[in-house]
Parts: C-alpha cells; sequence; structure tokens
C-alpha cells in the first residue's frame, strides 16, 4: 500500500511538471474577427438575438494575374467591400484574451488585406492525383490591418474612429485548400513570419517570431484548381479568421515549474535511499 501511494504521488508530481512545462508553449488566440452583414447605408445588420449577423457573402478574392485565362503565375488576395470591391471589409473583432492589458470584444472595425504572389505556381503537396492545393503568398505586398470603425470606449479608455486595433506584414504565408473550402495563414512551424502594431495593446508578454495567422476561406466559388505549372484561379470566398502568439511564461509559472521539478527529485532522492537500503 505504501508503495502504491508513493507511486501515485511521484505520477501526480510528474504530470503536474509536465503540465507546467507545456504550458508556455500552446499557442494562444489572443484576437479574432468576423465579416458581418451591413445594410444599403453601410450599417452593420443585427440578428433576432441583438448580436452582429455574421456575412454570407463574398468578403474576399484571389485574382489570378492571367485574368479569365488563370494562366499565370502571379496573383493577388484582398478583401472586399460589402458592394463586391476591393477596399475594406467589417468585421466584428474581438481581443478574446483576458490576459491582455485591453481586453475588447465585439468592436466594429474596417479590415484591409492585401497579399499577392509573383512567379509562384500552385503546388499540390501530396503529390499527383491529390486535390488539395497550397499556393504561396512569398513574393510582393502582404499587409493587413483591423482599424476601429467608430469611437469605442475599451476598458474604460476612449480611442477614435481609425485607431489602429491590429496592423502588420506577413512573409511565407500561404493559401491552402480543396473544393470549396481552405484558409489562407502563417504558420511557424512552416517557416511563416508575422509581425504585427497596435495602437491599443502593447503585447508584453509576447515571444517573439510566435506569431500566427488563420483566415478560414469557405463558399469558395468556383472553386480552388491550378492549371500545371500556374498559380491558383481565381476565386472569392468568405470566413472569420483568427491571431495567436506564445507568451512569456508568468512568474507563478515558472513557480510551478520548480515546484514540479523539485518534486520530481525530491521523489527520485527518495526512491534512490530505498534502493539502497534494500
Amino acid at each position: 500500500m505504501k508503495f502504491s501511494t508513493k507511486l501515485l504521488s511521484a505520477s501526480a508530481v510528474a504530470a503536474l511538471a509536465m503540465l507546467a512545462v507545456a504550458a508556455p508553449s500552446q499557442a494562444a488566440v489572443f484576437a479574432d474577427f468576423n465579416p458581418i452583414v451591413v445594410d444599403a447605408n453601410g450599417h452593420p445588420v443585427l440578428d433576432t438575438h441583438g448580436n452582429y449577423q455574421k456575412s454570407a457573402v463574398d468578403d474576399y478574392s484571389w485574382a489570378n494575374a492571367g485574368g479569365a485565362a488563370n494562366n499565370s503565375k502571379n496573383g493577388s488576395f484582398s478583401t472586399l467591400t460589402s458592394k463586391g470591391a476591393i477596399g475594406s471589409l467589417l468585421v466584428e473583432f474581438s481581443f478574446s484574451d483576458p490576459a491582455l492589458s485591453q481586453d475588447g470584444t465585439d468592436l466594429l472595425a474596417n479590415f484591409t488585406a492585401s497579399m499577392s504572389e509573383t512567379g509562384f505556381a500552385a503546388i499540390p503537396p501530396g503529390g499527383p492525383g491529390q486535390t488539395w492545393l497550397q499556393q504561396g503568398l512569398t513574393n510582393g505586398v502582404s499587409a493587413f490591418s483591423f482599424t476601429l470603425a467608430n469611437a469605442t470606449v475599451i476598458n474604460g479608455h476612449s480611442y477614435a474612429a481609425g485607431t489602429n486595433l491590429l496592423s502588420g506584414t506577413l512573409s511565407d504565408a500561404w493559401i491552402q485548400g480543396a473544393g470549396g473550402t481552405g484558409s489562407t495563414n502563417v504558420t511557424i512551424g512552416n517557416g511563416g513570419s508575422l509581425h504585427f502594431t497596435s495602437a491599443v495593446e502593447p503585447f508584453t508578454g509576447l515571444i517573439p517570431g510566435s506569431q500566427e495567422f488563420v483566415l478560414d476561406l469557405g463558399s469558395v466559388h468556383p472553386h480552388f484548381g491550378a492549371h500545371t505549372g500556374d498559380a491558383l484561379e481565381s476565386f472569392k470566398a468568405n470566413g472569420g479568421g483568427n491571431f495567436s502568439f506564445l507568451a512569456v511564461p508568468e512568474p507563478a509559472t515558472w513557480g510551478l515549474m520548480l515546484v514540479g521539478f523539485g518534486g520530481m527529485g525530491a521523489m527520485l532522492r527518495r526512491r534512490r535511499a530505498t534502493a539502497v537500503a534494500a
């Protein structure tokens, strides 16, 4: 019975330490957004519950530089206005991590994105016969911005319309998908990089180089497709997205790690002493 108690205690300490070590390595979503429906005057439309109604129309455009022939290695990705022209898109934006100093939700923001590629053909990562396609966004301008649509108070601080909520540049991003669904993203594991700034959030706990971005692409039409050796064919889509980063561990987390490692060390010392005595 004593042996099983010691084993259970050692397991608990080990699990605690593993949890403490793993926590800082998990990217945390700190901001998310969704395009919303606007009326003829450009005002947001509410649903029956008083929430912003999510858009189900075309919000984004990928344009192959070859036009209707879709026979170019060049292309550009852009946000679309409610009238279908290239420009800013009205979205519901939220700083979703309460650890941030300026946690704000359901903020009306104008989202603008301009991402392009020159000389990069779409590729099927899975090899011949695979329908899943990837399109690089490694050259040209790749930038985004979210600015407040109206004067707003966030956590007691007043911000004017046009204030930069979040903006930045990205490189080595991808558009990827098959059929009618996919994503535009920057993932650190694939070598991408993302740098952003904000007038309302200093990101003091950010680990540099850990930022990631995912923009979901739904209702893609006509579909994801590409001629051999060319960039993706032109399409339009809708969808929301999110941003994440790795945070510097809080002092309490470091303390938990030390307690965990200390407990593991103590258990190992006791087990060695027991072995010697035996």
